[in-house]
Formats: C-alpha cells, sequence, structure tokens
C-alpha cells in the first residue's frame, strides 16, 4: 500500500445560498470559464456560457456527464439545488407511480430521495477530482428552527431550502459553503426607534449561530459585494484562476530522433548494425580488412576510398559487397595478384 502525505491539489465543489436576488448567480458569472446548468432560468439577462436547460432529472444528469468531458469548460455552476431536487423527486414519484415524496410509509421516500440526489454529487464528484472542474451549486434559503439539548428553547437559523435529508448530504458533500445575504446598518434615533440602513449583499464564510457556512480554505469572515466590480475581485479570490503549464521545451528532439532513425534504417529486416556485422564476419573468415573493402568498392566505382564502411548506403551491402560476396572476393584476390 502506497501512502502519501502533504495537500492533494485538486478543483472545489462550493455552494452558495440565500434569498433571492442577493447575488448568487451574479457573483458565479464571474468566474473564467463557467458553464451554467440554469434550471430557473436566472441568468437570461447576463452574458454567460450555459447548456440546455434540462427538464428531466436523467436530462440533468447527462448535461453535468457531457459538460465533464469538455475542455474548455472550466466551472459547472448548477442553479439551483432546490430546482435540481424537484426534478429528483418528479423522477421518483413518476417511477413509482406516487403523488408525492411524502406518499412512502415510515418516511422511505425521504431516503430514496437521498439516494438519487446522491447520484447527482458523485457525478460532479468525479467532474472535480478527475476532470479538474469548478463546482459550483447555488441554492435558495429558508429559516429553520434548531433545536440542540444543551439548549432550553430553539433558534432560528437560516439553511439550505431544501429536504432535511437532501441538506445534510449538500452540506457534507461540499468543500465550502457560504451565506449571501443583506448586511445592514442599525441607526438609533432619539426617541430610542431603531431604523435598518444601507443594505449591502455580503458574502459570509465565517461560522455564525444564524447561517451555515463551512470553507477548509483561509477567508476573511465577510466579503462585501455591492457591484460588479467587487464580484469579480471575490470570484478571483475564491476560484483563483489556474496556472497554465508549458510544455518544456526540447530543442534536441528532432535531432534525437534523426539519429535514432539512422541507426533503425533497415532493408531486408537487417539494420545497418546487422548489415555490417555480416560483412565482418565474412572479411573475418578471409582475413580482409576494411581497406580491402574499401579499395575494391573504389575499383568497382561504387564509392570513393575515403567513405568508411559505416557509411555506405545499405543496398551496396546487400547488393554489391554481401550479396555478391563471391565475386567480390574473387576481385580483392585478382587485385592482390597484380599488384
Amino acid at each position: 500500500m502506497k501512502i502519501e502525505s502533504g495537500p492533494i491539489t485538486r478543483s472545489k465543489r462550493t455552494v452558495i445560498y440565500g434569498g433571492a436576488g442577493m447575488g448568487k448567480t451574479t457573483l458565479a458569472a464571474q468566474i473564467p470559464g463557467a458553464v451554467f446548468i440554469d434550471l430557473e432560468h436566472g441568468t437570461d439577462f447576463y452574458d454567460v456560457q450555459r447548456a440546455e436547460t434540462p427538464l428531466t432529472w436523467p436530462e440533468l444528469l447527462s448535461a453535468v456527464k457531457s459538460l465533464s468531458g469538455m475542455a474548455k469548460v472550466n466551472a459547472i455552476v448548477i442553479d439551483t439545488a432546490d430546482a435540481a431536487e424537484r426534478l429528483c423527486i418528479e423522477h421518483i414519484c413518476d417511477k413509482n407511480a406516487k403523488q408525492d415524496i411524502a406518499g412512502w410509509d415510515h418516511g422511505k421516500g425521504y431516503c430514496i430521495l437521498e439516494s438519487e440526489f446522491g447520484k447527482l454529487l458523485d457525478l460532479l464528484t468525479t467532474s472535480a477530482t478527475k476532470c479538474g472542474k469548478e463546482i459550483v451549486i447555488l441554492a435558495h434559503g429558508r429559516y429553520r428552527t434548531i433545536s440542540k439539548p444543551q439548549e432550553a428553547d430553539g433558534f432560528d437559523r437560516n439553511a439550505l431550502k431544501l429536504e432535511k435529508k437532501t441538506s445534510s448530504l449538500l452540506e457534507e458533500w461540499s468543500d465550502e459553503m457560504f451565506f449571501i445575504d443583506s448586511a445592514i446598518d442599525v441607526v438609533h434615533g432619539a426617541d430610542g426607534s431603531k431604523k435598518a440602513s444601507n443594505p449591502v449583499r455580503t458574502l459570509y464564510t465565517g461560522i455564525n449561530p444564524c447561517w451555515v457556512s463551512k470553507t477548509r480554505c483561509a477567508y476573511e469572515n465577510k466579503y462585501p459585494i455591492p457591484d460588479i466590480k467587487e464580484a469579480k475581485k471575490l470570484a478571483a479570490v475564491i476560484w483563483k484562476p489556474k496556472a497554465k503549464q508549458e510544455k518544456k521545451k526540447e530543442p534536441e528532439k528532432a535531432e534525437v530522433q534523426k539519429e535514432r532513425a539512422v541507426d533503425e534504417e533497415t532493408l531486408g529486416g537487417k539494420t545497418r548494425t546487422e548489415w555490417i556485422a555480416s560483412a565482418h564476419r565474412l572479411m573475418l573468415q578471409e582475413g580482409l580488412t576494411e581497406e580491402d573493402v574499401q579499395k575494391q568498392v573504389a575499383a568497382n566505382g561504387w564509392r570513393p576510398v575515403t567513405m568508411q564502411m559505416k557509411d555506405y548506403p545499405l543496398e551496396l551491402f546487400a547488393k554489391g559487397i554481401i550479396g555478391s560476396w563471391d565475386k567480390f572476393l574473387a576481385a580483392i584476390k585478382e587485385g592482390r595478384k597484380t599488384s
């Protein structure tokens, strides 16, 4: 078993939730290379890339698979999780001939919903870890009463607008979860009255009893986003641009390949090295030297006497020297007699 240490570099799974009109879509639209799966037509007035709107749960799963395999897609944005959950519920109910998700005894329908919704999250996990896509899920929020055993009374918290099991599943699955709301100043009047003023859209990343949030990165506790300019700055903080990996230059690669091509040159299934070795074996049997061969090759008018054997064309070995060895050898011996 291989054991590794240190952080693993991969894309993040981010959930951003809050009330309607708080700027969730505006923020996600600032991610370079983002493609929206817009289930609520929330991007109709934005200049963004969007996939064809899925109308059923299987179409949504298919859209995620398709986008995961596209190189030009840097981020997949699902807008919104609650709309995706509705498609999931419709699919489950139609498949099982039920009127609604509460149509099963003992809450079984919600367990089926949790399992089916998990298929979407599994696909998105694969997209993030294996395909390198940033995953962003937008969702609406709603107030939910939280009761803790150690507290005498419950309190309200802004949570995901999903069924409880689906909500818990999405919270656990996400790497980071942010709450977006309107921050206000409270002005105290001379008569003791209080008045809200100066609302500013704000993204909250820190833990607070009033909302659900989590992160594995170092962020400020809150980020005011009053306009597009600030939204772009914040997007650059959360989804840092990926550095382009430059290919290492190999200036000698072509030369190396050329040298290899010469070495691997073949004729009749034999390489240059093998042809030369065959010639040397014949020469050794007759007590010949390379100089003897070079002189005879020159005498035949095939190549100049200064050319070495290693530079001879393979055809010269195949047809002139080895291929006609008896005739070539006889010419060498005859030349010795007359010299």
